[in-house]
């Protein structure tokens, strides 16, 4: 592609993150594990690794996981209830919510990723931090804007038919 090619508008579901913080899940403080739908794409996952490091970060603190949707919630929660007693599983709710009333975010291969950095979150994820962080959307409230702009424009430059 042509860098002259390229319009940077922001992605608008990411450039309005605050928005989050304004919700009723009446949890507050804790460490929030959210999920990756890995085995339901066929892709290899310790999953069991992946809820042991969530314990660990979490040490005496309140940990709680959130279910990717696509996830088979019967056999999640089972591996959860197994390997972290006593932690909560959510299969269903706002994760960005959830993220903007937690201390700390565990991801995987996961955008929510970007609602806790943009939320000043101590954030974990298996990208690379300092990549998500070039990478994180502007908190502008302008992306669909911006997209409007952009599509307005090429349509009036489109010939007539």
């Amino acid at each position: 592609m042509r860098p002259e090619k390229i319009v940077v508008t922001g992605i608008p579901n990411f450039d309005d993150c605050r928005r989050y913080c304004r919700n009723d899940f009446p949890h507050r403080h804790y460490v929030l594990a959210c999920t990756s739908p890995l085995r339901e794409i066929f892709r290899r996952e310790d999953r069991t690794a992946f809820i042991r490091r969530a314990v660990e970060l979490a040490g005496r603190r309140r940990l709680l996981f959130k279910l990717h949707p696509n996830e088979n919630v019967d056999r999640a929660t089972r591996e959860i209830q197994r390997h972290a007693p006593g932690a909560m599983v959510f299969s269903t709710g706002s994760a960005e919510e959830m993220i903007a009333n937690c201390d700390v975010l565990i991801t995987r291969f996961s955008s929510t990723a970007f609602v806790g950095l943009a939320l000043g979150k101590e954030t974990y994820s298996d990208f690379d931090m300092d990549e998500l962080r070039r990478l994180m959307p502007a908190q502008n409230r302008s992306a669909a804007l911006n997209i409007a702009h952009v599509c307005r424009r090429l349509l009036d430059a489109a010939p007539a038919r």
